[in-house]
Order: C-alpha cells, then structure tokens, then sequence
C-alpha cells in the first residue's frame, strides 16, 4: 500500500522538489469535490530559473516559487476543471 503522503510528486525542471502550497492547492479541491483521500498527482513545472530557488535546503528538495500565488491559482483552476468534468 503507498503511504498518502507520497501520492503527490512534483518537479522543476526534471528536479524533484516539495511543494507544500501546490499539495494543498490539490488537497482543497480534492476535498472541495467531496472525495476524502488525498490524491494521486506528478505535476512536472518548466520554469526560467529565476523564478525559483532551490539554494534553501541541503537536498535541494524545498523550493521558493518567485509567483507561488498565481502558479497555486492555475494548478488549482487546471484541476479543478479536470476533476470536476470526471466526476
């Protein structure tokens, strides 16, 4: 069984990265569809370099998103979209 914490998968520029606002962008509206678990989802964003940084942990893993409010709103309405004409 996968653990509902690895279900999202998320890279920059081929670079796995955390990107704790998208998850829960996509876990609100999830939710906001009335399904209970979290979702499955791999987003792959391609991104100028100087709209990130990923100097902010050893791993490189956690990133700061220079426009993390407008990228959270289209990952949100691009869901919300997708899901909504499934269910």
């Amino acid at each position: 069984t996968q653990s509902p914490r690895n279900s999202q998968y998320f890279a920059i520029n081929g670079r796995p990265v955390e990107l704790k606002q998208v998850s829960r962008v996509l876990n609100e509206a999830w939710r906001a569809l009335g399904c209970k678990k979290r979702p499955f989802c791999a987003l792959q964003f391609t991104l100028p370099n100087n709209e990130y940084d990923i100097n902010l942990s050893p791993d490189k893993r956690t990133v700061m998103l220079t426009h993390e409010p407008q990228i959270c709103a289209l990952v949100r309405d691009a869901v919300v979209e997708l899901w909504a004409s499934q269910t």
